[in-house]
């Protein structure tokens, strides 16, 4: 993704995610991307195939169904990802 492909409006996120700040933000506009740039598509996705998925939201904001006895947050996952 090249930075006059994303909107302006999702700029800064990406400037932020280029420059390894944030990956909590290149994660956000990967699923962006991925659904049109729809911020409410985002929120619907149930693409639970998506490598992403377990790391898009907090388990709270998901639902215990999806996560069923699951305590660690996205930031736990993301830090045991980038071993």
């Amino acid at each position: 993704m090249k930075r006059e492909d994303v909107p302006a409006k999702y700029r800064p996120k990406y400037d932020r995610a280029m420059s390894g700040r944030s990956p909590k933000s290149g994660i956000r506009l990967f699923c962006l991307e991925c659904v049109g740039w729809s911020e409410k598509e985002v929120r619907l996705c149930t693409a639970r195939d998506c490598s992403l998925f377990l790391y898009r939201q907090p388990p709270s904001k998901r639902g215990r169904s999806e996560l069923e006895g699951d305590e660690t947050t996205s930031v736990d996952r993301l830090h045991s990802a980038e071993v």
